[in-house]
């Protein structure tokens, strides 16, 4: 019963990380989480993973993605299933991977 939804943004052209980004995801059933994206290095030295995962518990429902983008563009992807990993490219449709 516990839910999820990965995100991995592609920004772009200088930015193709998306480093800055902000993602928030929000379920029908009213669970809210945020996300930013960051370029860090974990405690073993090696770099962190730019997929943003979001644990959902026990919400069920579609999920609604709002991402803020670094140059300060942002847009809402709604009704997406939980328990996928989305690749999004900036101004296009997420896809299910």
């Amino acid at each position: 019963g516990r839910h999820w939804i990965e995100v991995r943004l592609a920004g772009s052209d200088s930015n193709t990380g998306a480093i800055g980004a902000r993602i928030y995801a929000r379920t029908t059933d009213g669970v809210r989480r945020m996300r930013d994206v960051i370029a860090a290095e974990t405690h073993h030295g090696a770099q962190s993973p730019l997929t943003q995962h979001f644990g959902l518990g026990d919400a069920g429902g579609t999920v609604d993605l709002e991402v803020h983008w670094p140059d300060g563009t942002h847009l809402t992807y709604n009704a997406l299933a939980p328990d996928h990993l989305y690749r999004i490219v900036q101004g296009q449709m997420p896809q299910a991977l």
